[in-house]
């Protein structure tokens, strides 16, 4: 059977319809989606190389030349002297973006390993020609890739962390609250009676009014946590009218205490950029259940709800996602070296 391999630098380049003939149904593969993500990481050059047959694609890896990246890593010192190190030697990433999702959609059948050597073979290339560190694939699972490396080429490493997903089976809301356990729902009840006697009010935004205000909260959540705030956080909140998209903003009088956004593509939706305001307690909980209600109105298959909080979102119908696996292929030995003594750190 006959191949050809296509290499674009944006989904500009190709018309909508002949893009989503790939990945209809799953969540954050549309050509509208790539169009937010290149708009939002116009700093980080996209690389998609589609395999074809009669002109048709049959498969597609979306990878992203990165200099720097969200890193999963406490220590600011470490966190930017590999970025430090990505700014010299790129990762050539394949995901897909925004949305801790990955880039690779392979048919299934028995030519799937031959294209998949395909598309790694083209990536491999440009990896090369790029001075790039290292080719991953991210936000698979260890499963997918232990059936994709016939070559033995690509190591892996366990993330401590996979997402969380909620699959929406219920009409409405109060059907959600109905199939959940009776402290879920007293729960509920709690977190909005808390919310209310505090003067907080959840409000449902088409844009995100004030930028700034949204940013400092998102960032004061991230640093509670030690978790690494998007580089591109500024730029992801200003275009959400791209996509599918809620803002959930919570109010004291007019004062943001409290932010979510829910990012929509095919059905499935994903929660990021939550910031709060630590002498307004219940707001996380009171935005949890806020997002759920949005997305079954708006008539969402999947709500991602990311990592951490497992208990809770595990009470809220939660299921953990097999992403947490990366696999790579070193293209530069110093780095891959200095890169395996930080990957056995963060999974300790």
């Amino acid at each position: 059977m006959t191949y050809s391999t296509r290499v674009l630098h944006s989904v500009n380049e190709c018309e909508s319809a002949w893009w989503n003939e790939l990945g209809k149904g799953t969540g954050f593969t549309s050509w509208r989606w790539y169009q937010y993500g290149e708009t939002v990481l116009a700093n980080s050059q996209p690389l998609y190389i589609v395999v074809e047959k009669d002109a048709r694609p049959v498969a597609r890896a979306t990878f992203w030349v990165k200099r720097v990246d969200a890193l999963p890593i406490a220590s600011n010192l470490l966190y930017h002297g590999m970025n430090a190190v990505f700014n010299r030697w790129p990762l050539l990433s394949c995901q897909s973006p925004l949305a801790n999702a990955s880039g690779l959609l392979l048919p299934d059948g028995s030519e799937r390993e031959e294209i998949f050597g395909l598309l790694m073979g083209r990536a491999n290339a440009a990896a090369q020609e790029i001075g790039a560190s290292f080719l991953v694939l991210d936000f698979i699972s260890a499963q997918q890739a232990k059936q994709l490396n016939h070559s033995g080429k690509l190591s892996g490493v366990d993330m401590n962390e996979p997402g969380t997903i909620l699959e929406i089976i219920w009409p409405d809301f109060d059907a959600y609250l109905q199939s959940r356990s009776k402290s879920v729902s007293k729960d509920y009840r709690r977190a909005g009676n808390k919310v209310k006697r505090m003067g907080v009010e959840i409000r449902v935004e088409a844009r995100v009014t004030d930028i700034a205000a949204a940013a400092a909260l998102i960032q004061r959540h991230d640093k509670t946590y030690k978790s690494p705030t998007l580089p591109w956080l500024e730029e992801m909140l200003r275009h959400i009218d791209l996509v599918d998209s809620i803002w959930l903003g919570a109010y004291a009088g007019e004062k943001l205490v409290g932010c979510g956004l829910l990012l929509g593509d095919n059905d499935t939706w994903v929660a990021t950029a939550l910031g709060r305001d630590y002498d307004y307690p219940y707001v996380y909980f009171a935005l949890g259940y806020a997002s759920i209600r949005n997305v079954i109105e708006r008539g969402g298959k999947y709500l991602r709800l990311g990592t951490g909080t497992y208990d809770f979102k595990k009470r809220l119908g939660c299921e953990l996602e097999a992403n947490d696996h990366v696999a790579f292929m070193a293209q530069n030995k110093l780095v891959d070296t200095f890169f395996r003594k930080i990957a056995a750190r963060l999974v300790g």
